[in-house]
Order: C-alpha cells, then sequence, then structure tokens
C-alpha cells in the first residue's frame, strides 16, 4: 500500500495539470454561426433615393456565403434591383467583413462590381461601410 501511495499521488497531480492546462488554453474561437438567416435594412449614400435592403447568410461547402437582394431607387437610374453574392472573409463576435460581386443585371452603375462590406456589430443589427471601385456608402441591417 505505501508503494502504491506516491505512484496514486503523481497519477492525481499530472492529472490535475493536464485538467488546469486545458482549462487555461487559448479561449474558444467566437460563435460564427451568429449570422446565419436574413438581415434587412438599407444601404445610404448620395446617389440613392430610397434602398430596400435584404441579406442572407448561410453556409456552403464549409464557408459561410451571402446572398444580397436591394430595391433601390437611384438618382440617375430611377428604380432598380440590384443583387450581388460572395463569402464571409473575416467574422468575429463583433464584426464581420465580407467580399462579393453585384451580378451583371445590377444596373450600368453596379453590375459585375467587386464589392465590400466592413460592419460592425451591435445586438441584432449590423453598421458600417460598403464600398465598389466607383463608389462607398453605408449600411444598416438588422436581423430577422
Amino acid at each position: 500500500m505505501t508503494r502504491a501511495l506516491p505512484l496514486l499521488l503523481l497519477l492525481l497531480v499530472v492529472g490535475a495539470a493536464a485538467a488546469l492546462a486545458q482549462s487555461s488554453s487559448t479561449p474558444k474561437a467566437p460563435d460564427e454561426e451568429w449570422p446565419l438567416g436574413v438581415w434587412e435594412g438599407a444601404h445610404r449614400d448620395i446617389s440613392i433615393d430610397i434602398d430596400a435592403t435584404r441579406c442572407e447568410f448561410s453556409r456552403e461547402d464549409g464557408r459561410m456565403r451571402w446572398r444580397m437582394t436591394r430595391k433601390t431607387t437611384m438618382r440617375r437610374e430611377g428604380p432598380v434591383t440590384l443583387s450581388a453574392a460572395g463569402f464571409v472573409t473575416q467574422i468575429s463576435a463583433s464584426s464581420i467583413e465580407m467580399d462579393g460581386r453585384y451580378s451583371t443585371e445590377s444596373g450600368r452603375d453596379l453590375g459585375g462590381l467587386s464589392v465590400r462590406y466592413v460592419l460592425t456589430r451591435t445586438d441584432n443589427t449590423l453598421a458600417g461601410s460598403a464600398m465598389t471601385s466607383r463608389s462607398s456608402g453605408s449600411v444598416t441591417l438588422t436581423k430577422r
């Protein structure tokens, strides 16, 4: 019994050390599923009179994809429906970055252009910037 005691104590110490090392390791990555679903809101810039934006996030082949439809009234083109799609490139608990492209049917100003979104999350709202090579503006979306 006395010979087994040091071995038992050693096993207890090693087990406790392993448990402590696991619990104090780097924190888990933030929940990256929070954007999934539908978000609605609007884009704003000097060329837009009215805008209604719907953006849906989904998982596709292990990546987070986004698809956006905008019903907007542009000052130079009048009412148009714009669509864009792409992938999330960066995500944290408080922000998201998205890269994509407007469809070629999205009018002469945006059709075929690459677009980048840099948005900050506050509760169920995303707000930030939308940038193409021709323009930039702001966007605000709320989770539905």
